[in-house]
């Protein structure tokens, strides 16, 4: 596996591509090593109604094509406080916040059978700006609330598309 930090175009020193460094809400669980994947976060929401989130404030480059790039799985039956009932799923919520407005970039269940899942999200359009990335997890989707809420969160990175 390469490094996580390949290819990203902002450098760790301005965006923090390991989540394990990113602020949260409470308490998450870092630098995980689950599938050969190392530097995973694992982030459980605080209750069925409120969600648990990492975050990082970064500028964003003054460049076209930009996206955002994220790796997640849920982790539920790997560890043994990650407990499984063979029908797992996380919801996963990716905003970005500019200029005090929330704006919800992917919203999706994960099921801990599916593995790991690359999500990409445009960000041209605020090229140059100052943004808050958040990545979200919280109670739900088709095995219903409560299932194996147990967000995996490989590399959240910022590249140039092609």
């Amino acid at each position: 596996m390469t490094s996580k930090e390949d290819s990203s175009l902002i450098k760790n020193s301005d965006f923090l591509t390991f989540p394990s460094q990113w602020s949260s809400n409470g308490v998450i669980w870092r630098n995980f090593i689950i599938d050969e994947r190392r530097g995973i976060v694992i982030i459980h929401p605080v209750s069925i109604n409120e969600s648990r989130y990492i975050q990082q404030v970064v500028v964003l480059p003054p460049k076209e094509n930009l996206k955002l790039e994220v790796s997640a799985t849920d982790v539920a039956g790997k560890f043994l406080f990650a407990q499984g009932n063979g029908c797992d799923d996380v919801g996963m919520r990716i905003n970005l916040i500019v200029e005090n407005q929330s704006i919800n970039l992917g919203d999706t269940a994960i099921n801990a059978k599916e593995g790991w899942k690359n999500f990409s999200f445009n960000l041209s359009q605020w090229s140059g700006k100052k943004v808050t990335v958040r990545v979200e997890s919280y109670a739900g989707g088709p095995c219903g609330s409560w299932q194996g809420e147990w967000l995996g969160i490989d590399f959240v990175r910022i590249v140039e598309n092609p």
